[in-house]
């Protein structure tokens, strides 16, 4: 049977600053000292797992309850108003970029700018009509900073 005292702290785990008194005693069968090397392994993981699976637990409920924001690309009603290095490419303002010859965009992440600097052109809606804009594909400066980090100096939506 385990008591109370069992329960609120493991009496024979002491260190330094804990009361060695205890350890001057007898040990009693019931004590954590006394049990076997396998039993007492299975307590100490036991107490990492359920720190473990606490901590999932939390951060899982975190992201249920606020979740991740982000803008939906059907949503961009203004569209993007873009920098001078993509109107160079033939982006004009207001464009919406829907997506690339790798894959459909459906919201606005960092996979548009990964797609974006790989691929071999993207589509747009301008003036509501699609339109294909040749991409410069994976040329060093494109994809290592000469501009397309700031391609889109900002996102206009009309949802928020």
């Amino acid at each position: 049977m385990v008591t109370l005292e069992d329960t609120a702290k493991y009496r024979e785990m002491i260190d330094e600053s804990m009361d060695t008194e205890q350890m001057k005693r007898e040990p009693q069968p019931r004590e954590f000292r006394t049990k076997p090397a396998w039993q007492r392994l299975i307590i100490m993981i036991g107490g990492v797992f359920v720190n473990f699976v606490l901590a999932l637990f939390i951060y899982s409920m975190i992201m249920f309850h606020w979740g991740e924001s982000y803008v939906r690309m059907a949503d961009m009603s203004l569209g993007m108003k873009f920098n001078t290095e993509a109107k160079k490419l033939g982006f004009k303002d207001h464009d919406i970029i829907t997506g690339t010859n790798i894959r459909e965009f459906k919201d606005f992440n960092v996979d548009v700018y990964r797609d974006l600097a790989d691929a071999d052109y993207a589509e747009v809606l301008r003036n509501g009509k699609k339109v294909r804009i040749s991409m410069p594909g994976r040329s060093e400066p494109f994809r290592y900073g000469k501009g397309y980090a700031t391609v889109y100096t900002s996102v206009h939506s009309g949802c928020c």
